[in-house]
């Protein structure tokens, strides 16, 4: 009985035995493929390094060829943009100086223009105020004729209302001058007198009114030139 027990024991160690070493081939394969696996990863990383690298390499090669090409290249464009910008200095130079010589020939016309017109004003003044004068002395003459004209016309009516013999306009006297003349016919004969002076009155009062206000209108139009080159002026001056 004892031997069977024994026997029995001895096979089932033999069994763990055997299934233990079966275990540890298989692991050992499976290790062996992993640290392939990992290998071919590494070799695979390492071989895309190298490429990089060269191509790195190539790059900074590239980039010192390109920089050498890059200065001649540089220097004749360094040369043409000095020469446009020569130019450009030259066409904006002559630009500003037309412009100056322009706003200088502004100026000067402008002093001239008001220089000008400040003496026809002072000339048109001296030549207004006389006739400007004539044209009042015109006008007072003739309003004062109207007035003593009106008075004449109303004392005529107030004697014919108190029953005086009063001619009428334009009638004519055929009586001697040195007979006596009723009160009608006296202020008849002033008032006629006094009318026969109002076109004539009339006629200076507008001649003179008339060259005075053609004058004063010149000399305003004058002055408002005037005003205006001296505008011009002082803006070119600020």
């Amino acid at each position: 009985m004892l031997a069977v027990r024994a026997a029995a024991g001895a096979d089932n160690t033999a069994a763990d035995n055997k299934e233990d070493t079966l275990n540890d081939a298989m692991l050992a394969r499976t290790s062996a493929n992993d640290v392939r696996k990992q290998q071919r990863l590494i070799d695979r990383i390492v071989s895309e390094g190298e490429v990089l690298a060269q191509k790195v390499k190539d790059n900074r090669s590239r980039l010192r060829q390109a920089e050498k090409e890059m200065e001649p290249l540089k220097e004749v464009a360094t040369k043409y943009a000095r020469k446009v910008g020569a130019k450009r200095a030259v066409i904006s130079r002559k630009k500003k100086e037309a412009k100056a010589q322009r706003a200088s020939s502004r100026h000067e016309r402008a002093v001239t223009a008001f220089a000008k017109a400040r003496k026809m004003v002072l000339s048109l003044r001296k030549a207004v105020e006389p006739v400007k004068e004539k044209a009042d002395t015109a006008e007072n003459a003739y309003k004062k004729a109207q007035n003593a004209y009106a008075d004449a016309v109303k004392l005529c009516q107030q004697l014919a209302a108190q029953g005086e013999d009063v001619p009428c306009e334009g009638q004519k006297d055929f009586s001697a001058p040195w007979a006596f003349k009723p009160p009608g016919v006296r202020a008849a004969k002033e008032r006629d007198a006094i009318k026969a002076t109002l076109p004539k009155l009339k006629e200076n009062f507008e001649k003179y009114h008339a060259i005075a206000s053609a004058r004063l209108q010149r000399m305003n139009s004058l002055k408002e030139k005037m005003a205006e080159a001296k505008r011009q002026q002082e803006e070119m001056e600020a």
